[in-house]
């Protein structure tokens, strides 16, 4: 057991030893990781992932190693193929389409201190460790690997801000561990090289040594970490929030975790609407229900003509089981038909929100974990967490007219009236910015000019709405300082469900119809193979509300979208297209060619993996082939202008090995065997005078190397083709030291 034991703690010793500084990368890598997790509130972090990324940074800088030693054109070709192959499987693992989005969610919860979770991240990760790590090396090998303690450095401070200050103190010890470690190993390492280089024998062990910094290194963190226990020091959380003032107390960092269509890629971190959009498709929730439902998020009441905000924060706290404020007796009599209470249960995925999603009517909602708060507009939060980690149940109200969604309340024989003290009650359902344009004011009264009734004029609007103006993703970009709705409704004349929600509770707001907005989900029929709703971001949905009854409060489903998009879609391929309609019994949607449609985005997207892939190898081969052109060319520059011949020597032996048939490491065998007299002469010349400036310690020979560096460079090239030839010289150069 114990020879054993030996055998291993050998190659052990050999492998920290020898790949010291790769080591230390590693846990580098691991420390930042983990201040990253703190910083963002990463949740669900997976360290295997990171420590993958780290190994296939190591196997491309073993790769770049081998290529650049390496003569063979098929090694080369054969690792370039090996590599792409690797990339792009990779790279087809993540959905590197969803760049933009992933990124204006990191940016917008970084902000506002939300939680997130780890997919988000491993596009990022993927590209940036493993070039990290690749680079880092490579510094390393040149005598630079403290470059790595700097950025850490630098890290540290941008991220410490926004890492709780216990945490931070215990990661202070590992990172002043590890820069000593580094620190102390390189400069021994570079000590080492030195003495070498001037012919001085080293016999320091390196085991010693190191045992010595790590020890050290160890001290230093642990006195660090008790001085700050002993004397203390005022964490910069602690600096800003007494400057700005902030007291983070767990509702606001509930409110502040509220649900907005930004989290699904709807809108910019500014709140801005309108503009180019790449959806997210990724899981958001799960829903186990018997239908279909428009599930509210938040409710949004004010409008500046650029964007939609929510007045008034409070959440009111409910005990768990409360019956809600759709609960009453009078309630029944507003359904109209046979009333039967459901409930849903919502499953959290990868949607970090406080928000709880409910369908219209809602009864009672059941929580494991937190407490529910509630606002007046019928929207729900958990409040004290962040975010909500496990089910929960929503009981709601349904009826058979389903007066919910005002598609059937047109159909029914509704009325809906207000008097002077609705719309005092209602007054901000009726606020309109004063950046509306006339043209707006106009084109609502042409509309409505000829209703009977507020039942005709939303229905007129609606209808406006759907027929004259497409559904599309591919939109302009608002110009700045352009009023949304108008540069909707006379320029852009087509967009996607935050133009038709927000053009038709303001038209409706116009018209007298107290309105609001609302974003959420609309559930389509897919589900897993329990048979659980799946519920994508893709399905992120903005629609609007309209005062139905004022004496209950109650209010209806107005959406402009979903008719604009069979409008849009009702001529295409039914085979390719994703065409939603919407049928009369209880909203249910139907998606026809969605198997298709997701195929044919797959297949996209692994071709977009494929180009955007083969666009950043081209980069990356450009940007290496420029640096290996300058390098050559100044090193080139110093050999020729040097007084010492040996640099000479070296690059003419290097550069005549590529096309010299007879060429022999022993100069003497290597002359004899040249033919070309004037070449051999040419060499003998080079040899002579490094060898009696080498052997014979005498000064330096007068030599003209500019003569025969071009006469040698002359010989190279008509021996080769001119790819050939320009790649050996620069991609290729590596004489001896």
């Amino acid at each position: 057991m114990k020879k054993l034991l030996e055998n291993i703690k050998i190659p052990i010793k050999k492998v920290f030893l020898n790949y010291t500084f790769e080591i230390m990368l590693f846990l580098f890598i691991l420390l930042m990781s983990k201040v990253i997790q703190e910083a963002y509130l990463i949740k669900d972090f997976n360290y295997l992932i990171i420590t993958g990324m780290f190994f296939k940074g190591l196997f491309l800088f073993v790769l770049f190693n081998r290529i650049s030693a390496s003569a063979s054109k098929k090694l080369y070709l054969i690792t370039l193929i090996t590599i792409i192959l690797i990339c792009i499987i990779c790279l087809s693992r993540f959905e590197f389409s969803n760049f933009k989005v992933y990124y204006k969610i990191i940016q917008r919860s970084f902000y506002y201190s939300k939680e997130t979770y780890f997919y988000i991240y491993i596009p990022f990760f993927a590209i940036i460790i493993p070039i990290f790590t690749v680079l880092m090396i490579y510094l390393n090998k040149k005598g630079l690997g403290n470059i790595l303690i700097l950025i850490n450095v630098l890290l540290m401070l941008f991220l410490a801000p926004s890492v709780e200050f216990i945490k931070m103190k215990k990661f202070m010890i590992f990172f002043v561990v590890l820069s000593m470690t580094v620190y102390g190993c390189n400069r021994f390492i570079n000590s080492s090289e030195r003495l070498k280089k001037n012919g001085i024998k080293d016999s320091v062990s390196k085991s010693k040594i190191y045992q010595y910094v790590i020890l050290t290194s160890l001290f230093m963190g642990i006195f660090s970490y008790f001085a700050i226990q002993v004397f203390g020091v005022k964490s910069s959380v602690s600096i800003i929030e007494d400057y700005l003032s902030v007291s983070k107390n767990q509702q606001i960092k509930s409110i502040n975790n509220a649900y907005d269509l930004a989290y699904s890629g709807y809108s910019n971190e500014e709140g801005k609407l309108g503009g180019p959009i790449e959806l997210d498709y990724n899981l958001a929730f799960k829903v186990k229900a018997d239908d279909t439902y428009y599930l509210k998020g938040i409710v949004k009441d004010y409008y500046d003509g650029f964007k939609w905000t929510k007045t008034g924060e409070s959440y009111e706290r409910k005990a768990e089981g409360t019956n809600l404020r759709y609960a009453s007796d009078n309630l029944k009599k507003y359904l109209k038909g046979d009333i039967e209470l459901k409930s849903i249960i919502v499953h959290p995925e990868k949607l970090v929100t406080s928000t709880i999603f409910s369908p219209s009517f809602p009864y009672k909602v059941s929580l494991s974990k937190g407490y529910l708060g509630v606002d007046g507009t019928g929207s729900f939060i958990v409040l004290g967490n962040t975010s909500i980690n496990s089910s929960y149940t929503v009981s709601f109200y349904e009826s058979k007219d389903n007066i919910g969604l005002f598609s059937n309340v047109y159909k029914d024989n509704i009325s809906i009236n207000y008097d002077e003290n609705t719309n005092r009650q209602y007054q901000k359902y009726l606020e309109v910015p004063e950046n509306i344009s006339p043209e707006v004011y106009k084109l609502v009264k042409s509309i409505t000019n000829n209703c009977k009734n507020n039942k005709e004029k939303i229905e007129s609007i609606q209808s406006y709405l759907t027929k004259n103006y497409k559904y599309s993703l591919d939109v302009s970009d608002v110009p700045e300082g352009r009023e949304f709705v108008d540069y909707f409704l006379f320029t852009e004349k087509k967009g996607y469900c935050t133009y038709f929600a927000t053009a038709e509770t303001i038209m409706c707001r116009i018209a007298g119809i107290p309105s609001r907005y609302v974003e959420g989900f609309n559930m389509t029929n897919k589900k897993d193979l329990e048979g659980i709703y799946e519920v994508t971001n893709d399905m992120a949905h903005a629609w609007t509300e309209i005062l139905l009854y004022p004496d209950e409060d109650l209010w209806c489903i107005v959406d402009s979208t979903v008719g604009a998009q069979r409008e849009e879609y009702k001529d295409a391929n039914p085979n390719t297209a994703r065409i939603v309609t919407r049928s009369n019994e209880k909203g249910k949607i139907h998606i026809k060619g969605e198997k298709n449609s997701l195929s044919n985005l797959e297949g996209n997207s692994l071709v977009k993996y494929i180009i955007g892939f083969i666009s950043l190898v081209i980069v990356l081969v450009l940007a290496f082939a420029v640096y290996k052109t300058i390098a050559f060319i100044m090193l080139k520059n110093n050999i020729l202008k040097s007084n010492s011949n040996t640099g000479f020597y070296n690059y003419v032996k290097h550069r005549l090995s590529f096309v010299s048939e007879n060429y022999h490491e022993d100069d003497m065998l290597w002359i004899e065997g040249i033919k070309d007299e004037r070449l051999r002469k040419a060499i003998k010349i080079v040899v002579d005078a490094a060898y009696k400036e080498f052997y014979g310690k005498q000064t330096a020979v007068n030599l003209d190397k500019i003569e025969i560096y071009l006469f040698i460079e002359k010989y190279i090239k008509e021996k080769q083709n001119c790819f050939k030839y320009y790649f050996d010289k620069f991609l290729r150069y590596k004489p001896k030291s």
